[in-house]
C-alpha cells in the first residue's frame, strides 16, 4: 500500500519515517501543497498524511482539489491548532481523520490502521449481479471469475466506476474513449452494445433525460 506524507517540518519527517515504511509498501514525502498535488496525480497513492500548515497550497487547498477529483482517497489531516473552521472544512471534505499534533505513536497507529482497512473496503465497488471492480488493480470479477476486458472498458469503468452519484453521456464517453476525435454518437452507441453484449446489459443503466450510471449494488448506494 501507498503512502503520500506531506509536511514541511523536515524534523517531524525524519522521526516518522522509518515507522511509516514498516508499515507501508511505499512511502512518498513532499514538503508542500503544489509538490502533494504532482505526487497524487502522478503516484496515486492510497493515504495521505497531510499536514494543514504547509507552504504554496495549504492542507485545504489540496484536500479540496483532490476532492474534487476522487472521494476515495484516505486523506488525514495534521494540524498544530484545534480550529473550528478547519474542522468544519475536514467534515465537509469528507477526510478520514483530523489529528492534532503532536500525535502519539499509538494514536497515529491507529488511525492508520483504521485508515488501511477503509482503503482495503473501498477498493472494491459492489456492482449488480454478483460484479465488482477493483479500483487498484482495474479488474472486474464477476462471481470471483476475472472478465476480460477491453482498453475501453478499463478506460470507461476506471473514470466512471469510483463514486455512485456520478452519471455520463454519450459525449463524456465521446471524450474519454476517442479524444481525438470528432464527435460520433453512432461510434458511441456501438462500444455500448458491445460492452453490454460482453457483459450483463444491465450493468449501465440509463437515467432518461441525465445519461448513463453504472448499476450499483443497493447498500452501496445507501453509503
Amino acid at each position: 500500500m501507498k503512502l503520500l506524507f506531506v509536511e514541511d517540518d523536515i524534523e517531524i519527517r525524519e522521526n516518522l519515517r522509518f515507522y511509516l515504511k514498516s508499515i507501508f509498501r511505499e512511502v512518498i514525502e513532499v514538503s508542500n501543497g503544489k509538490e502533494a498535488l504532482k505526487e497524487y496525480y502522478n503516484c496515486t497513492p492510497d493515504i495521505i498524511l497531510l499536514d494543514i500548515n504547509i507552504p504554496k497550497l495549504n492542507g485545504i487547498e489540496v484536500a479540496k482539489e483532490i476532492r474534487e477529483r476522487d472521494n476515495k482517497t484516505v486523506i488525514i489531516i495534521l494540524t498544530a491548532h484545534d480550529d473550528r473552521d478547519i474542522l468544519i472544512q475536514a467534515i465537509e471534505l469528507k477526510l478520514t481523520k483530523y489529528l492534532l499534533k503532536p500525535v502519539s505513536r499509538n494514536v497515529l497507529k491507529q488511525t492508520l490502521i483504521k485508515a488501511i482497512s477503509d482503503v482495503k473496503e473501498i477498493q472494491n465497488i459492489d456492482l449488480m449481479y454478483d460484479y465488482k471492480w477493483n479500483l487498484k488493480n482495474k479488474i472486474l470479477k464477476h462471481k470471483n471469475e476475472i472478465i476480460k476486458l477491453t482498453n475501453n472498458e478499463i478506460k470507461l469503468f476506471n473514470r466512471y466506476c469510483n463514486n455512485t452519484q456520478e452519471m455520463f453521456s454519450n459525449e463524456d464517453l465521446s471524450s474519454l474513449l476517442y479524444e481525438d476525435e470528432e464527435y460520433n454518437e453512432n461510434k458511441v452507441r456501438m462500444f455500448l452494445k458491445r460492452f453490454r453484449k460482453n457483459i450483463n446489459p444491465e450493468l449501465i443503466i440509463n437515467i432518461y433525460g441525465l445519461g448513463y450510471r453504472f448499476n450499483y449494488f443497493e447498500s452501496k448506494l445507501n453509503n
